[in-house]
């Protein structure tokens, strides 16, 4: 029972590690940043691991993991979409039996130190764990069966989608139950913001060069032993803060290296050839100050369970590319969809050769 990483269905507690993200994605941050990011590595959370993705080569510290979080009580609207979460969207956990919509709980292999427990549908999160040697024995494990824990996932799903399509909640639970003829309608998910990928540069230990991310990934601190927690927060709140870290890293990212994030799509392939990026001292004020937010989130909504411990990668939203809402810089405004070209070497190259000519 000694793992690297938390087998799946295992339970394990974990918080935001600010430090490690930071250095993953900005350089190591500044302390503007750590003081907008001030208190989200005291918050605890847990869930058990979903799926783990294929180990990523030159990467020796982290492990990617998909992560169903653990709530006491039933879910918490989420603020920046008014679809994505109510209270019924979840699945009791014994010996909690209590349930809007009468779900059946599910069993553990011991009993979780909280009480009131629930695990919602709708908060999934995909992140990035250190590669620990721990003993997963007496770790709590999840033995429901796959019917039990998929079909809520798979009615919530549509209950998202028929609440976003302007069906009222009432027709909803009557269409899900069974009781009215479900509409014939096409749901275009083109402007949903849990579809929106933005694509971020993360220096992946173990490599030289900077690797195109095709979404924010935080960085966790976990611990196995749950009774070394005493209370966790909800995994509403864990959303708010993993998206304001992704708009402080955006924003970062954007004014460094925004020439890189922004190639269009007549861009030809870069080549293999094409030299390494070098650090560069310019600042986040040399681009114009602080820019605004990239609307949209990214996110795992409701993954699937398995009753095998899987390798297999997860299912990713719309890879490759970046979506720009309202982003300025030096008063300009980029709008619209652009392809991000991966190795992206080219452009980082044409970018550095330009700064030093401006100097």
């Amino acid at each position: 029972m000694n793992y690297l990483t938390p087998p799946c269905r295992y339970y394990f507690a974990f918080s935001i590690d600010i430090a490690a993200t930071l250095e993953l994605y900005c350089d190591g941050g500044d302390d503007a940043m750590l003081k907008k990011l001030s208190g989200l590595e005291n918050k605890k959370y847990a869930g058990y691991c979903i799926e783990r993705d294929l180990p990523t080569e030159g990467d020796n510290s982290f492990h990617t993991i998909n992560i169903r979080p653990v709530q006491q009580g039933l879910t918490k609207r989420y603020p920046q979409d008014p679809y994505r979460a109510r209270p019924a969207m979840c699945i009791p956990i014994l010996p909690e039996t209590f349930h809007p919509r009468s779900r059946t709980p599910l069993k553990l292999s011991k009993p979780l130190p909280w009480n009131n427990c629930y695990h919602p549908t709708c908060y999934d999160i995909r992140a990035r764990i250190p590669k620990e040697l721990r003993n997963y024995s007496e770790t709590p494990r999840l033995r429901s069966s796959t019917p039990v824990i998929n079909q809520p996932l798979i009615q919530d799903e549509e209950f998202y989608r028929l609440l976003r399509d302007g069906i009222g909640e009432d027709r909803v639970l009557r269409i899900l139950d069974g009781t009215e003829e479900r509409p014939d309608i096409c749901i275009d998910t083109s402007d949903d913001p849990s579809e929106t990928c933005t694509t971020f540069l993360a220096k992946i230990p173990g490599k030289e060069d900077l690797e195109a991310d095709d979404g924010f990934t935080p960085v966790l601190r976990i611990d196995h032993n749950l009774t070394n927690v005493p209370e966790i927060y909800n995994p509403s709140e864990l959303w708010e803060d993993r998206d304001l870290f992704r708009r402080i890293v955006h924003e970062y990212q954007l004014s460094r290296y925004a020439p890189v994030l922004l190639v269009g799509p007549q861009e030809p392939a870069l080549s293999k050839d094409d030299i390494t990026l070098e650090p560069s001292g310019d600042s986040m004020e040399d681009f114009g100050g602080s820019g605004s937010e990239a609307s949209g989130s990214y996110g795992v909504r409701s993954l699937p369970d398995s009753d095998e411990v899987s390798q297999t990668p997860v299912r990713r939203r719309k890879s490759g590319f970046l979506s720009v809402h309202s982003v300025a810089r030096n008063d300009l405004c980029f709008q619209g969809k652009w392809r991000v070209k991966s190795p992206i070497k080219r452009a980082i190259t044409k970018f550095i050769k330009l700064v030093k000519w401006q100097s």
